[in-house]
């Protein structure tokens, strides 16, 4: 039986050590740059949002009239500002729009639906019966352009001067 020298095996253990790293590298960069294209994995995005320059109007107003009462639809209209930098924009900017509308189901409580917009897309939102002012959780339930697909939650809290909303966000694979 031949004998090794503690050289060569020294060599021959550490050239194959040397080999399985290699190899193991290789596949870790081509498992790495197969999966780095972004399109089969979910993107998870969170927004934050104040609204100002609203205005609003009775859009349905069933008798009696002038007063709130089931099945008067409000509408309203505002201007959605950062809350933080965000969307490629700094704080406090205004990034689109979003169109309110409040479904009045008792003279104290509305269902809510939203229509956000911004440049290269929106998505629309809806909550269930919340008293006035309007605080409560949405759901996501559609979106356009860079938003297509998107689903999530979000929250939206009315005050006097302004309303504030949020939005975790979660956009399907880009194809």
């Amino acid at each position: 039986m031949p004998r090794r020298g503690l050289g060569s095996s020294v060599v021959s253990t550490t050239g194959r050590h040397l080999l399985t790293v290699l190899l193991a590298a290789s596949i870790a960069a081509l498992g790495a740059g197969c999966g780095s294209s972004g399109s089969s994995k979910s993107e998870s995005t969170a927004l934050r949002f104040f609204w100002t320059e609203s205005t609003d109007k009775l859009a349905v107003d069933l008798a009696p009239k002038g007063k709130v009462n089931r099945g008067d639809v409000i509408s309203g209209r505002s201007v959605l500002r950062n809350q933080v930098a965000q969307l490629g924009r700094r704080r406090g900017a205004v990034v689109g729009r979003v169109v309110a509308t409040f479904h009045v189901v008792s003279p104290r409580k509305a269902r809510i639906a939203l229509e956000l917009r911004f440049r290269g897309g929106g998505f629309d939102a809806a909550g269930g019966p919340s008293t006035a002012p309007w605080h409560g959780r949405l759901r996501v339930t559609h979106g356009t352009g860079r938003f297509h697909g998107a689903r999530g939650t979000g929250e939206l809290r009315q005050f006097p001067d302004r309303s504030v909303s949020s939005f975790r966000l979660v956009l399907p694979p880009s194809g």
